[in-house]
């Protein structure tokens, strides 16, 4: 396991604790270290740009409320690093070279709307069922989105 990978997530740990945090800054560094990691467009780092800060609760509402977006977002993102230090250190850095999955590159080009089609590839289905309700669902997504993933399957055999 490179050690400097950790000490650079442990950096990313202790900038959450910062009281001049940034949460876009922090989102960005910490992403482009995932990628690095795990490749482009990994889970742990999709699961990072997620984070918002989120004004618009009905516990902000609440005067009685100690709900704070901010600090919401920052134990979310002590989660997120810590499960992957967890991991590195017990499983060691991922394969490289490993192609993204034809399923990762369709929920990464349309924006993660893809609980339909996870849900027929994991049914009970048989295949030819499954290409027809897989058929319908992807005939719905734009014909550009459809290029992409494709372009990218291709390109990654």
């Amino acid at each position: 396991m490179d050690q400097r990978y950790l000490a650079l997530l442990k950096n990313q740990l202790e900038k959450l604790e910062m009281e001049d945090f940034d949460l876009d800054a922090w989102k960005g560094s910490t992403t482009a270290l995932l990628n690095r990691i795990y490749g482009e467009n990994s889970p742990q780092a999709n699961q990072v740009e997620k984070l918002k800060i989120d004004y618009s609760s009905w516990s902000l509402r609440d005067s009685s409320s100690t709900y704070n977006p901010e600090q919401s977002c920052r134990q979310q993102g002590k989660a997120i690093l810590e499960m992957v230090i967890m991991e590195l250190e017990n499983f060691g850095l991922p394969e490289e070279n490993s192609p993204p999955s034809p399923v990762s590159l369709l929920e990464r080009e349309s924006n993660g709307n893809l609980e339909e089609v996870k849900k027929v590839i994991n049914s009970d289905l048989t295949p030819g069922e499954k290409v027809v309700a897989l058929t319908k669902h992807l005939n719905s997504l734009r014909k550009d989105t459809l290029v992409k993933v494709i372009s990218n399957i291709l390109a990654h055999q």
